[in-house]
């Protein structure tokens, strides 16, 4: 019997990847904060979990790989953020944290909770 690796990148190790990186408890309290911004935008605004809306827009780009749906996504989401009254600077790291996740998701199958 072969094992078969399973091809999923946890929230964790996006965490233990941005730590590794910078060595800054300030980036990975900022990619905590990111995260956690971005449940929540994708609750209120799509009525989705993270993982699920971030699965369908992969699987939106493999169908059509000009496919605008994660430049949207992410309007939306910086727009949500001036709405909740955030900072300039916490929107661009939230927006850059979400492209990084969103990039994961392109190569994994899922970003787990």
């Amino acid at each position: 019997m072969s094992a078969k690796i399973i091809n999923l990148f946890s929230r964790q190790d996006f965490f233990d990847k941005v730590f590794r990186k910078s060595g800054s408890y300030n980036s990975l309290n900022g990619a905590k904060s990111a995260i956690s911004n971005l449940d929540a935008f994708c609750v209120t605004v799509y009525h989705k979990k993270t993982n699920d809306l971030l699965t369908e827009i992969r699987e939106t780009m493999q169908e059509n790989p000009n496919d605008v749906t994660p430049m949207i996504f992410l309007a939306k989401f910086s727009s949500y953020l001036q709405d909740k009254k955030r900072s300039t600077s916490s929107i661009k790291s939230y927006i850059n944290f979400s492209k990084k996740i969103h990039e994961t998701v392109r190569r994994n199958q899922n970003f787990l909770r």
